[in-house]
């Protein structure tokens, strides 16, 4: 079993590598192909296809001789009590250690017994196997599980209850724990959005402005300096509280695999109908929907691949019906009107009045 776990073990590394190698290929065909690089991602897939060929090669081999040496050793000893039955009988005499009389009928049921016996002894090998990969396939799934969550609720942590969406930063600061240089992404962020207004982040890519709605959802915490919903700290505030009060629209759009409608009501799942549409055109995706063969009930495909057209709308739509406060957060070049910030660290706030909708 020494033996066999290690080949397991590397077994289920090169399986899951090489599963990672050719998700990554496929879902970044459009890239692949634009960068005229299929030789490149041939070659990569080709290596890890064959690290696996590898290491199941050297598996199976243990396993050929594991396997029918356990069977062999079986047979041997069968053979080993009939010839040793079969000598007593003939002559009359008690072998080696044995005393007493053998008759034939004694004999042969002892055989039958025997077998009996060797049978299962022979599907031990079998037993060992099936454990051994289960035991490597479960130490990855345990080792994964076992990785403890860096956010969670504190003991004094309350509800968000009847949020009007104030939101506050009040000298932010954060870092990512793998930044190199050792400068913060955030540094000194202090901002407030009242109900009802709307709030443009503005600054060059890197600048932290996904970061900054990223905090106010607790997905991170911050170094120093605290945020605020309503005057209540998010750190004493209950995770599922608190994003059931947030409407995230991240920049990288996600369908699941379903129908338009399942994926416009994630999150929002007490929706109407009535209201998904309502969504749906205050996202600007009605139209593009209505265009599908089966409108909000046609199937989409995971990461929709089959309409692709619907993938970012129809993403941003669905989360306009997930909250009691609205938050969205975009990428998209602002509006010439909008200043720039000074220093990319940072992000500068600009309001314009309010549309009668949380934003």
């Amino acid at each position: 079993m020494r033996v066999v776990e290690p080949r397991y073990a590397a077994q289920r590394e090169s399986i899951g590598d090489l599963n990672t190698r050719l998700e990554n290929s496929l879902w970044g065909i459009e890239l692949v192909k634009t960068s005229g690089t299929e030789g490149y991602e041939t070659e990569r897939v080709s290596a890890a296809s064959y690290d696996y060929f590898r290491k199941t090669m050297a598996m199976l081999r243990l396993n050929y001789v594991y396997r029918p040496g356990m069977e062999l050793l079986a047979g041997l000893s069968f053979v080993a009590t009939f010839v040793v039955g079969g000598w007593w009988l003939a002559t009359g005499e008690a072998p080696l250690l044995l005393t007493g009389n053998l008759t034939p009928g004694t004999f042969v049921a002892f055989l039958l017994l025997s077998q009996r016996f060797v049978t299962p002894l022979a599907e031990v090998s079998n037993i060992v196997d099936q454990y051994e990969n289960a035991k490597a396939s479960s130490e990855r799934v345990f080792g994964l599980m076992s990785i403890p969550a860096n956010i969670t609720d504190s003991e004094t942590a309350r509800p968000l209850d009847n949020s009007e969406g104030r939101v506050k930063y009040d000298a932010v600061d954060f870092a990512y724990e793998d930044e190199t240089e050792g400068e913060p992404v955030i540094d000194g962020v202090s901002l407030t959005v009242t109900p009802g207004e709307t709030a443009a982040l503005v600054g060059p890519t890197g600048a932290g402005k996904s970061t900054l709605c990223k905090l106010l959802l607790r997905l991170y915490d911050v170094d120093s300096g605290a945020i605020r919903i309503d005057g209540q700290d998010v750190r004493e505030t209950t995770l599922d509280s608190l994003r059931k009060a947030v409407g995230y629209v991240s920049q990288d759009a996600y369908l699941f695999d379903g129908t338009v409608r399942e994926n416009l009501a994630y999150g929002a799942f007490e929706a109407t109908d009535e209201e998904l549409v309502e969504a749906a055109r205050a996202a600007e995706a009605h139209a593009s929907i209505e265009r599908l063969p089966q409108g909000y009930d046609t199937r989409v495909g995971e990461r929709s691949v089959n309409y692709p057209t619907v993938s970012t709308n129809g993403s941003r739509s669905c989360r306009r019906c997930s909250g009691t406060f609205r938050s969205s957060c975009s990428t998209r070049r602002p509006p010439p009107s909008i200043p720039r910030p000074r220093r990319p660290s940072g992000a500068r706030s600009s309001a314009s009045p309010p549309t009668g909708r949380r934003s």
